[in-house]
């Protein structure tokens, strides 16, 4: 049977977001992702314009890059934290979105304390 279907298939910029930012903090070690990117890193590249829930999403024809901005939990290996996340948000989003991942860039901007909550 060979059926044939019309339309288009779109993800939404938020859905990838919200993919990035939960394969990131699968990740032991990963805080936070921070919701805003600071005036610091966007001065680091004019490409970072368009940033949704923290994360910088850039489409071309080739792929699709990600920023995204995290915080370690202290008393973490910083380098090995950031190459996780990179490997997991790339397998989350090739794999729930069919999308192609160009890069993942992962941008350490704080190391923190877990706080604990006490009653």
């Amino acid at each position: 049977m060979d059926e044939k279907i019309n339309g288009t298939i779109k993800i939404s910029e938020e859905v990838i977001a919200s993919i990035a930012t939960t394969a990131a903090l699968e990740i032991d070690g990963v805080l936070k992702v921070n919701q805003k990117m600071s005036p610091s890193v966007k001065n680091i590249s004019a490409q970072l314009k368009h940033i949704v829930k923290g994360v910088n999403i850039i489409n071309s024809e080739d792929g699709v890059d990600i920023t995204l901005q995290i915080t370690v939990k202290h008393g973490f290996n910083i380098p090995e934290i950031a190459q996780k996340v990179q490997k997991n948000v790339a397998d989350a989003l090739s794999g729930m979105t069919g999308l192609v991942i160009k890069r993942v860039n992962v941008i350490v901007t704080s190391v923190a304390e877990e706080k604990v909550k006490t009653k």
